[in-house]
């Protein structure tokens, strides 16, 4: 529009040859860049997911024996994206860049036949959702702030801090509405490393790298530990949906490594360490059988790997 002020305009447009459903997107993006340094952006977009691919084939047993599909006309997962942005260079080589964002989805699949809990919202988790009978009745929503502090590479020297509040809520089949079991309500990641190069030709590179990772825990569903013993299996609560929520999560990587350029090949040794801390992070909880209770499993501890690689 001027030398300040870009202006973007487009169409998205996506169809799924299975069941001939479509979808058009609309998405529109402005950005004022009102300082040689400082910008401020906003954004919105229409878009849209193809459900998880295997609902479409799932196979209904009827009282006659035969069967059927019920769910090969399922539609796309949308959500409307609203994003506000402000990018700040306030460095030559480091940039503060933040933004705050509203998603509103709809037409998420969820349990056709009863009223529940359940959605495909979900899925990805270890107590993702499966069902029979789907219907595209579902909704849910995000919002939150992402904060990202940036200095590139130079002089050998990087580092990347991300952090980012949150709140992830969705609606079942019965109305109601839940935490998504990915609603750790926060979130940071830190990244930092340094090269250097020695030698006489400067061809080789010794470089130390770590990785801090810092969450909130995820939810989960308590258990029926009455149904859990009849059934001799996993049994949760529907209708106290991800009302838990496990410890927080943390976890720091350490890499370092050694590389050897030469003309036509070059040599790299590394030893990653993850988890250098050996903290015991909670995963997922499950019926134990054995002990007739309800127990947490732990993500794997102190985890050391040499590597080595040959570049051609």
């Amino acid at each position: 529009m001027n030398n300040a002020i870009t202006f973007n305009l487009g169409l998205n447009y996506e169809y799924f040859a299975l069941n001939k459903k479509s979808s058009l997107e609309p998405r529109a993006g402005i950005s004022w860049a009102f300082n040689n340094n400082k910008s401020l952006s906003f954004a919105y977009g229409l878009h849209s997911q193809i459900p998880y691919i295997l609902s479409y084939y799932e196979k209904v047993e009827l009282n006659d024996g035969s069967y059927i599909t019920p769910n090969t006309d399922l539609d796309f997962t949308k959500s409307h994206h609203f994003v506000l942005g402000y990018d700040w260079n306030y460095a030559e080589n480091s940039r503060l860049k933040a933004e705050v964002y509203y998603q509103n989805i709809f037409n998420a699949p969820v349990q056709a036949d009863i009223l529940s809990s359940a959605s495909m919202l979900n899925n990805g988790t270890f107590q993702g959702s499966w069902f029979e009978y789907v219907k595209n009745e579902g909704t849910g929503y995000n919002y939150g702030i992402e904060i990202t502090l940036e200095r590139f590479l130079s002089k050998g020297f990087y580092y990347l801090l991300t952090s980012s509040l949150y709140d992830s809520k969705y609606t079942g089949s019965d109305g109601k509405t839940y935490n998504t079991a990915f609603n750790g309500n926060y979130m940071v990641n830190a990244l930092a490393g340094k090269e250097w190069q020695i030698g006489k030709e400067k061809n080789k590179v010794f470089a130390v790298n770590t990785k801090i990772t810092a969450a909130g825990g995820r939810r989960y569903t308590p258990l029926d530990i009455d149904k859990s013993m009849i059934d001799n299996g996993t049994v949760y609560l529907d209708d106290q949906a991800f009302t838990k929520q496990l410890d927080d999560f943390f976890r720091v990587d350490l890499r370092i490594s050694y590389k050897k350029n030469g003309k036509k090949t070059s040599q790299e040794y590394a030893l990653d360490i993850k988890n250098i801390t050996n903290r015991k992070n909670p995963l997922f909880n499950r019926y134990n059988v054995k002990k007739q209770e309800e127990v947490i499993i732990y993500q794997a501890g102190l985890s050391p790997m040499l590597t080595y690689r040959l570049y051609f």
